[in-house]
C-alpha cells in the first residue's frame, strides 16, 4: 500500500489487489482527517473512462468529511485490461467490487455513488450480496436488467399509446452503440487505430475546458480501455438485455438523479422503479451526460450524496 498525499484535509493511499479471475485491481482511499464515524463512499468510472471521472465530487465528499474508495474497474485505468469477454461478466464485476469492499470497508456502513457503470455493477452486487451496500446513489437508471426491462414494457405500452412512441424509439435509437460494441471482432479493430479515443480525449477535454474547468487536464483514455473495456457490453448484450436476472433492487434506499438533458438514459427506463425498491427518491437536475461533474451540477450532486448518508 502506497502513501500518496498527506495533508491537513485528507489523506490518499492506493493498493492492488487480485480479484476474480486472477485481475488485478487497483483502489484508492480517501481519507479525511475528520472522518464521518461508520461509512464509506464507493466509485468507479464508467466507459471508456477510468475512476477519476468524478474527481470533483469526491475531493468534495472527502473535505466534508466523507471517506470516498474509488476503484479502476477491469479493462479501466490501471487495473488489469484482460482480453477475454467471459472476464467482464455482470457477476464477476460484481465480484470484483466485492473484493474491494472487503479490502477496505473494515465494517462501516457502505454507499455507492456513481453513473452509468458505477451503479450497474452496485445494481449487480446488490442482487448477489444482499445486505452489504446500503444506499444506491445512482445519476440515471440504477440498473441495466431493470433498464432494459421497463424499455421493454414502455415498447410494448406504446402500442396503444401513440403519445410514447416518439420517445420509445428515441431511447432505442440512442442505445446503437450498445448493440455495436456487441459485434465480435469489429469493435477491438476499430479500437486498435487510436482513433476513437484520440477523438473522445479531446472531445472530453474541451468541454470540461469550456464547462467549467479552464484548466482540465488532457483526458488519457488508452486504446486498451476502449476494447478491453467495451467487452462487458458485448457480453451483456448477448446474455442480459432480453433475459434479466432480476427486476427488483432490495437495497435499503435508492437515490437517483435524473439529468434533464441526458439523451442516454431518459426517464423512461425509470418506470416501474418506485414499486421495485422499498426507498426510492428521484431528484431532477438540468444537466447533460458530460457537464453534470462539475460546477453547480456536481456542487448539488455532492449534496444529494452528502443528504443520504446524513439521513
Amino acid at each position: 500500500m502506497t502513501e500518496l498525499r498527506t495533508d491537513t484535509m485528507y489523506r490518499v493511499r492506493e493498493n492492488t489487489i487480485e480479484t476474480v479471475g486472477g485481475v488485478e485491481t487497483h483502489y484508492w482511499e480517501y481519507l479525511p482527517a475528520h472522518p464521518i464515524d461508520d461509512v464509506v463512499a464507493y466509485t468507479t468510472g464508467g466507459w471508456p473512462v477510468d475512476s477519476t471521472w468524478l474527481e470533483d465530487i469526491i475531493e468534495g465528499l472527502v473535505e466534508s468529511g466523507v471517506p470516498v474508495v474509488r476503484y479502476d474497474q477491469r479493462g479501466a485505468g490501471v487495473s488489469g485490461h484482460p482480453r477475454r469477454t467471459s472476464q467482464y461478466t455482470m457477476p464477476k464485476l460484481a465480484q470484483e467490487l466485492d473484493a474491494v469492499i472487503d479490502a477496505t470497508a473494515a465494517g462501516r456502513t457502505i454507499y455507492v455513488f456513481g453513473e452509468a457503470w458505477a451503479a450497474n455493477i452496485a445494481a449487480e452486487h446488490i442482487h448477489r450480496f444482499p445486505g452489504k451496500i446500503d444506499t444506491l446513489i445512482s445519476v440515471g437508471s440504477p440498473s441495466l436488467d431493470m433498464a432494459f426491462t421497463a424499455l421493454r414494457r414502455q415498447t410494448r405500452r406504446a402500442i396503444g399509446e401513440k403519445s410514447l412512441r416518439k420517445q420509445v424509439a428515441f431511447q432505442w435509437a440512442v442505445l446503437w452503440y450498445w448493440f455495436a460494441l456487441a459485434l465480435p471482432v469489429l469493435p477491438e479493430l476499430v479500437f486498435a487505430t487510436g482513433l476513437p479515443t484520440a477523438g473522445l480525449n479531446r472531445m472530453l477535454t474541451r468541454l470540461d475546458q469550456r464547462g467549467g474547468k479552464p484548466n482540465a487536464e488532457p483526458f488519457r483514455t488508452t486504446k486498451a480501455d476502449a476494447a478491453q473495456g467495451s467487452l462487458k457490453y458485448r457480453w451483456f448484450i448477448r446474455h442480459r438485455s432480453f433475459t434479466p436476472a432480476y427486476d427488483e433492487l432490495r437495497v435499503n434506499h435508492l437515490r437517483v438523479i435524473q439529468l434533464d438533458g441526458e439523451r442516454l438514459s431518459t426517464p423512461l427506463l425509470l418506470e416501474g422503479l418506485g414499486d421495485r425498491t422499498p426507498d426510492l427518491r428521484v431528484t431532477h437536475l438540468d444537466a447533460d451526460h458530460f457537464n453534470f461533474r462539475y460546477g453547480k451540477t456536481g456542487t448539488a450532486i455532492e449534496k444529494e450524496i452528502r443528504n443520504a448518508i446524513a439521513s
